[in-house]
């Protein structure tokens, strides 16, 4: 393969294409904090057979080579300098303070033993070699870049089982890229990691408006991933190799399956090591994540009363600490402690906060708003809760526009955008049109890929929207644009109905939680047709959602103005739910019915997945009714989130119906 010719890829399937400037545009109209970046396209030299880079070296098909972008710099002395072995102890704290924390324990038998492997991992002779040869052109720049970092070091021993990466680059923003290490081999030698638990945007609303006039702080970690350290156990399985020299990854990939698991416990470690540093009896108390062995979505501050204080957020680097505001000179400032607390935490671990290059300060405050994770939360002068997404390229998406005909890829990020912000505003009413054009674009996605169309041949196909289509396009485009914030539902809606629903292949079970439950037999019914014809699960979790909203409004012929807060403990079914198109055209056209339906009584739904609120419907999985027994095992595992009132939206305490 190292003998073929490198070849343009685009001549293959075209002449040369000239530079559109809109394709730069897109290239960096994101929000920051949110995948629907458009990665600046380089015409690569590509393997023929298989359409991938052969050297990493960016050419043009019209102006030959391409000077390889700087990389945003790091600093050598944050490089995989985590104190692991005060994690480790603090760690041990955690997990003998809390019941479950499982997830506590891996973290310290991992960096003893190294991460579990695969049942049948890829190694020695029978491994894939792609990754092997040794790496040239301009990803040996990037090799050196890393190495002057200190990431990468120089491998000095021989090992069997030695794993190799390529390395690539991705825009960060116009001025910069971010180095990417592939760990696409990797990860097929190490076991799938745990379900990961962050707070979605319905858990999110709830949190940051849980105190009425509230002071939010926001900090994110340097380099986080860069800080931690690769077990020493597992270094040979992170090797790369240019033509002279061997390296190996002393920090944690961005691209290792396993980091967001280990960044998310470490961020969480952080805070309980915080609130043990606080005065007077303060407890750090852990969300329940998706299992025991999932790190913390969010922690609660605790004073020796049991009352929240404060309630911290990790989205695995992004911090959000929210606190009631300090009145009066006499009150004890939560918000000021907690992130003293924090900065003592990362101090312990030895890690570094990232700092604004102006005011050279970790924490952004404020009094009622807050910027978090592509969001912006806040309150206006009627006391009003608002939200909506951050877009800080709204220039560059202007000047990007809507097209009759677009690249494949630019048309699957506008689509991105839209869904991203529907999600951001808890809707999913989306036109018939532009649901069909997600299927449309997915589809041909789908054909290219098993035509074995390398991705970037692929993303940049040609794609002519249809009139409807572009009309459709262009109208919500513009409406993104203008990006008008989000009220609160308790501002709109006069009631909340929390609501929770579960499905198998062989049998569902409704539960609503404040009502009574409805009968399992119309479940089973219901969904009938589509087991025996042996539907995808996500179908059936969709429409056991769909029928329990359904029914609490068929118990309340006469609400009005009510969101209902459904918790489905499928995550594919939350995203079916609130606004993509259904795998089953069936489930689809039942999904639009409940739309008329919510609309004619000023309605709305929205699913979210919420694992501690899911809990009781796992106890009905078999169509049986909540017995009191039953009752007590939901209570008990919905109050490990400590302060019930905070579970999305900050919904009114549970009622469950004793049956």
């Amino acid at each position: 393969m190292l003998g073929m010719p490198q070849v343009d890829a685009f001549v293959q399937i075209a002449e040369p294409i000239p530079e559109d400037p809109r394709i730069r545009h897109f290239a960096f109209a994101r929000s920051e904090n949110h995948a629907i970046r458009l990665k600046t396209i380089h015409h690569m030299s590509l393997d023929p057979m298989t359409l991938e880079p052969i050297s990493g070296q960016p050419y043009s098909a019209n102006n030959g080579p391409r000077a390889r972008r700087p990389l945003d710099k790091v600093d050598p002395g944050i490089v995989a300098m985590v104190n692991m072995k005060q994690v480790e102890e603090r760690a041990r704290m955690v997990a003998k303070q809390h019941k479950g924390a499982q997830w506590a324990v891996l973290l310290i038998r991992y960096y003893k033993d190294g991460f579990p492997k695969s049942e049948k991992p890829p190694e020695g002779d029978a491994a894939p070699r792609f990754d092997s040869r040794p790496l040239t052109g301009n990803a040996t720049g990037t090799v050196e870049d890393l190495k002057e970092a200190t990431i990468l070091r120089e491998a000095t021993t021989e090992h069997r089982l030695r794993t190799f990466a390529s390395v690539f680059q991705v825009p960060k923003n116009e001025e910069v890229d971010r180095a990417i290490i592939n760990c696409k081999l990797i990860n097929l030698g190490f076991a799938k990691p745990p379900s990961l638990s962050l707070a979605e945007i319905g858990t999110l609303l709830g949190l940051v408006k849980y105190f009425e006039d509230a002071t939010i702080s926001t900090a994110d970690i340097r380099h986080f991933f860069w800080q931690l350290r690769v077990p020493k156990k597992d270094m040979h399985r992170f090797s790369v190799r240019t033509e002279d020299m061997m390296y190996h990854c002393a920090a944690l990939p961005m691209g290792w399956s396993w980091s967001p698991w280990v960044a998310q416990a470490i961020a969480g470690l952080v805070v309980a090591a915080a609130a043990a540093k606080m005065e007077g009896d303060v407890e750090a108390v852990p969300a329940s994540g998706s299992s025991e062995d999932s790190p913390p979505p969010y922690w609660y501050i605790r004073d020796k009363s049991g009352a929240v204080r404060g309630i911290v957020v990790i989205w695995y680097d992004n911090f959000l600490v929210a606190t009631a505001r300090k009145k009066s000179a006499s009150e004890r400032d939560w918000n000021k402690e907690i992130r003293a607390a924090l900065d003592q935490g990362m101090k312990e671990f030895k890690l570094q906060w990232k700092r604004d290059k102006g005011t050279k300060l970790a924490w952004t405050i404020a009094d009622n708003d807050a910027k978090y994770i592509g969001i912006h939360f806040s309150r206006d002068a009627e006391g009003v809760f608002t939200w909506k997404h951050i877009d800080e390229n709204v220039d560059a998406w202007k000047k990007a526009g809507i097209a009759p005909e677009m690249p494949l890829c630019e048309v699957a990020q506008v689509l991105g955008f839209i869904t991203w912000d529907a999600h951001v505003r808890l809707g999913r009413r989306l036109s018939l049109h532009i649901r069909d054009l997600m299927s449309k674009v997915g589809a041909l996605y789908h054909t290219l890929n098993e035509a074995g169309v390398g991705k970037r041949v692929r993303d940049v196909q040609p794609f002519e929207l249809t009139a409807e289509e572009f009309q459709a396009l262009s109208y919500l485009f513009e409406e993104l644009l203008q990006n008008k914030p989000n009220k609160a539902p308790d501002a709109l809606l006069t009631r909340v109905r929390l609501l929770a629903s579960d499905a198998t292949p062989t049998c569902a079970a409704g539960v609503v939680l404040d009502a009574r439950p409805p009968a399992a037999m119309t479940f089973a019914t219901q969904i009938a047709k589509y087991v025996k014809r042996k539907a995808h699960i996500n179908c059936i979790e969709t429409l056991a959602a769909l029928n329990t909203v359904r029914s609490q409004l068929q118990a309340e012929p006469d609400a009005r103005n009510v969101l209902f807060a459904i918790a489905v403990d499928n995550t594919t079914a939350v995203s079916w739910f609130n606004g993509r198109t259904a795998l089953d055209a069936d489930v689809q056209k039942e999904l639009e019915k409940l739309d008329d339906e919510l609309l004619l009584r000023g309605c709305r739904a929205w699913a979210w997945w919420e694992p501690t609120a899911t809990q009781p419907a796992d106890e009905t999985s078999k169509g049986k009714p909540l017995d009191a027994r039953k009752v007590a095992i939901c209570k008990g595992r919905l109050e490990t989130n400590a302060e019930i009132g905070l579970s999305a939206l900050q919904l009114t305490r549970y009622r469950t119906t004793v049956v």
